[in-house]
């Protein structure tokens, strides 16, 4: 079962809009910034460097792109080599269930290794010197031919003239006055440092799946094992490389294999086999399947630099299947038309040439010169290259490889091919998992403590930051409440100012009320007061007289009346009348005093005082 951690070593998170690849063909160093638009991904600068050593031609590359007008680089780039070693394996692994990365790394490097050392015989001193331009293929071709001549003389002297040496190639040329010394002890150099036949290898490799009618459950399916593409770089040129961009302050992510990587950009109907041909200067792969689904793939190295067009029909005959109507060729360009040619007639196919509708920015025939060399160099090529071929009317412009490779590892980095259309190789070595790396232990305390600190730190903020915000919605409600006293205040105080003025009208009114009544009852009091004297009068008799009446100074106090009369008899008579006459003005004798009294000029009689009431209608 796998450990869930191991799974965030693999995190990536987004994808990048920008690729750095570094081309190195084994003779000189391209660099190009590759980004993606609407069209898809284009190379908007590249540079090349002729250095042999990967420092200083990975400085002059990037400083030619900063020439270019790109002012930042990436800061990961992947590598191209033609060191790479690539091969389809069959292997008892099924790619959905994959061995440990130790047991599948073992497996493929034990499949790899071999084909490594074949290798090693296919890139002899002839290839750096015709990449580098010091030689064309016919001059190669020549040189060959020489060097076999003189191996059969040497082989037909005799004995006794001595020990036979074989002539090495890099001499016969500078015999041939076709190279000097410094040239063939310069790709010496280069070669030695391509390849080291006792270098480990570093492996990586992606499974391919199967057609749909493969797709099933038999024992079959166990037995014949199941195809992976490998790939293996060697572990010096690796380190070399890391170790040149590090300095650059760039970090190599990945490795590819220039052979086969124009095999990604073909497009196919779903579940269609393609058939491809990839002829490069020292070697040769022929291709069969769909990205991602790649069923067969053979590699071989050419002659002298070029592949013999019998050769290339033969390999394309064996790979072929009845659903395949055509052929695609990427070649050079002084081998294509030959090869083109030879493929339709011999087999009767369509070729196509790849590359055709390659997105480039700009052909390999004008690269970016960052030094006189350079500019040495790929004049020199021009001149030769046009020498060896007769002239013709130009059909189509020259097709640029390497932009089609180079664009081809880029898509797949930016993901817009098939992830098992190539395989690659991390660049930089594989680190243990972070909770296996026991040199990280003296750090673990530290780090604990730091995180506990942090998290301490983390907890209190957040803490702060709930007591202000609970502040903030206590100074919120105060104030809400403050305000809501302050309306509650100048609602009491005008409630209060209102209760006072209603008092003060009520008082008005009050008093306007006790004056109309007043006033209503004076009115009443004056209509009656003449039917009440009336009354009295009425009441008197002859033998009586009133001398006082005094009314009160409110209606409805006691009336008061005071007279004489000549006896008692009329007094009470008079009481008596004045109690019944008055009952309908609804007045009543409330007392009276009858007392012996003189009377007028000292009289004998008796005086009278009564007290009358009325009602509230009344006086």
């Amino acid at each position: 079962m796998k450990n869930p951690l191991s799974q965030l070593n693999t995190i990536q998170i987004g994808k990048p809009g920008r690729v750095l690849v570094l081309h190195s063909d084994g003779y000189r160093l391209t660099a190009a910034l590759v980004q993606t638009g609407v069209t898809g991904a284009t190379i908007r600068a590249r540079a090349l460097s002729l250095a042999i050593d990967p420092q200083v031609a990975v400085a002059e590359a990037l400083e030619g792109l900063r020439a270019r007008g790109v002012r930042r680089l990436p800061k990961k780039a992947v590598l191209m080599s033609a060191s790479a070693v690539t091969a389809l394996l069959d292997l008892p692994v099924d790619p959905e269930h994959p061995r440990p990365r130790e047991q599948m790394h073992e497996l493929v490097r034990w499949e790899l290794e071999s084909l490594f050392s074949e290798q090693n015989l296919f890139w002899t001193i002839g290839a750096p010197l015709m990449g580098r331009g010091y030689l064309t293929p016919e001059q190669r071709s020549a040189v060959a031919e020489r060097q076999a001549l003189q191996a059969l003389d040497a082989e037909a002297l005799p004995k006794e003239a001595g020990p036979r040496v074989k002539a090495r190639f890099g001499d016969v040329a500078v015999e041939a006055e076709l190279v000097t010394r410094d040239q063939v002890e310069e790709c010496v150099e280069l070669r030695d440092q391509l390849f080291r036949a006792d270098d480990q290898l570093v492996c990586g490799w992606v499974g391919q799946s199967r057609p749909l009618e493969e797709d099933s459950d038999d024992d079959e399916e166990d037995a014949r094992g199941f195809s992976w593409l490998a790939l293996a770089v060697p572990e010096s040129l690796r380190r070399a490389w890391v170790k040149a961009c590090q300095r650059q302050g760039i970090f190599l992510d990945t490795a590819y294999a220039i052979l086969g990587a124009g095999f990604v950009t073909l497009e196919a109907s779903p579940g269609a086999e393609t058939l491809y041909l990839e002829v490069h200067p020292e070697q040769f792969a022929v291709m069969r399947g769909r990205p991602g689904a790649l069923r067969s793939l053979r590699v071989g190295n050419t002659r002298n630099g070029r592949l013999p067009p019998e050769d290339a029909a033969g390999l394309c005959r064996e790979e072929l299947t009845p659903e395949i109507r055509q052929i695609h060729l990427r070649a050079p360009e002084d081998q294509a038309a030959e090869l083109s040619e030879a493929l339709a007639d011999l087999l009767g196919l369509e070729v196509v040439r790849a590359g055709d509708d390659a997105a480039l920015s700009e052909p390999e025939s004008a690269p970016v010169s960052l030094d006189k060399g350079a500019r040495r160099f790929w004049r020199a090529r021009a001149a030769d290259t046009a020498s060896a071929r007769p002239a013709a009317a130009p059909e189509t412009p020259p097709r640029d490889a390497i932009a089609d490779e180079i664009l081809a590892v880029a898509r797949h980095v930016l993901g817009t091919v098939p992830r098992a259309a190539l395989a690659s190789v991390a660049a930089q070595p594989a680190r243990a998992p972070l909770w296996k790396r026991r040199d990280l232990l003296p750090y673990a305390a530290a780090a604990a403590v730091l995180m506990a600190v942090l998290a301490n730190d983390v907890r209190m903020r957040v803490a702060i930051w709930d007591n202000d915000r609970e502040l903030e919605r206590l100074d919120a409600l105060y104030e809400e409440q403050l305000e809501q006293k302050r309306t509650a205040n100048e609602i009491l105080a005008e409630a209060n100012r209102l209760q006072a003025e209603i008092a003060a009208a009520e008082r008005v009114i009050a008093d306007l009320t006790g004056k109309v009544t007043a006033m209503e009852r004076l009115a009443a009091r004056r209509e009656r007061l003449p039917r009440v004297l009336e009354q009295i009068a009425a009441a008197c008799g002859d033998e009586l007289y009133l001398h006082e009446i005094k009314l009160p100074p409110t209606p409805g106090a006691l009336v008061q009346l005071r007279g004489w009369a000549l006896n008692s008899t009329a007094a009470q008579l008079f009481v008596t009348n004045l109690n019944n006459t008055l009952g309908e003005l609804k007045g009543t004798v409330r007392n009276s005093r009858i007392v012996a009294g003189p009377g007028p000029r000292a009289i004998s009689g008796y005086q009278i005082e009564v007290l009358l009431a009325f009602g509230e209608s009344g006086t």
